[in-house]
């Protein structure tokens, strides 16, 4: 159907989170004609403290964990309803994170889909990792706190601030948006701290719908105290099934300064995020005012 999405990754954890995330990936690749790999990382951190004691029993150790994950894994894997979808397993050890962005650039996954604890606030391994992965890959990351059906997507909204940094990256989004021929919202939250006028915000967005030729689509601008807020109030009331967003991907001193919206939407919003990295641009001076 699509040669847009062919692999898919899911970073597994055997939680309910990530068999969520499973049952997603095995629903989008049987309409998009993709393969599916489940990776299992074996953080290092579980059993770093035996190689302290005894090397040997260390390595023993790590070696009886992969084995058991492994076998489990693929228990797991024979146990779903896959039919018509290549799934593939696979178990390593080392750090999350890492292992997750090496495979995915080894695979040259085009989607990677991790399960989120939503709103719940809960802060585990998987939560930390998920905002990580948001803000590093290169790939696009899918987060979702329960299984999303490929078909059930009706209505998509993509949250942004319209500027125009985003001329570059837009394209690209706009080709994962007409994958799910839905109902499309142009979002956009303004804080007391980010105030501008709606009819400059409206003005913004229709100027941004043509630059980009999409004649199908429903503006709506939103006064929250925070983006998080006004997304998580827009995508309830809306019955929006899927939200697309982007990411800088800083770090270092930048990621501290600025807040990312995507993060913390993308890990803690009841509605599903598929997260865009965006392209690297030199940025221009000064300040673009709509005529």
């Amino acid at each position: 159907m699509s040669s847009l999405i062919k692999t898919i990754l899911v970073p597994f954890d055997f939680s309910s989170f990530s068999k969520a995330a499973v049952s997603t990936a095995i629903s989008f690749a049987r309409e998009l004609q993709a393969s599916v790999l489940l990776l299992h990382v074996v953080d290092v951190l579980d059993y770093g403290s035996f190689n302290l004691l005894d090397e040997s029993q260390g390595d023993s150790y790590q070696v009886l964990t992969e084995k058991i994950a492994s076998k489990t894994l693929s228990q797991f894997v024979k146990s779903l309803d896959h039919q018509g979808v290549d799934i593939k397993s696979k178990v390593c050890v080392g750090h999350v994170h890492h292992k997750i962005i090496e495979e995915s650039d080894s695979i040259a996954a085009d989607l990677i889909v991790m399960g989120t604890h939503g709103a719940s606030g809960m802060d585990n391994l998987l939560g930390s990792t998920t905002r990580r992965m948001i803000r590093t890959s290169q790939a696009p990351v899918l987060t979702i706190h329960e299984e999303l059906r490929f078909e059930s997507i009706k209505r998509i909204a993509f949250a942004s601030s319209f500027n125009q940094e985003y001329t570059f990256s837009f394209p690209t989004i706009y080709q994962f948006m007409e994958l799910f021929r839905a109902e499309l919202f142009l979002v956009k939250v303004v804080t007391p701290a980010d105030f501008e006028a709606t009819y400059y915000s409206r003005k913004i967005m229709d100027d941004f719908a043509r630059e980009f030729l999409i004649k199908d689509y429903r503006i709506q601008v939103v006064n929250a105290p925070s983006v998080e807020d006004g997304l998580d109030w827009f995508c309830s009331d809306a019955d929006i099934d899927l939200l697309f967003m982007t990411t800088h991907g800083r770090k270092g001193p930048a990621r501290l300064i600025t807040k990312s919206h995507t993060e913390s939407t993308g890990q803690h919003s009841g509605c599903p995020v598929l997260s865009i990295r965006m392209m690297k641009v030199k940025q221009r001076k000064g300040v673009i005012f709509p005529d």
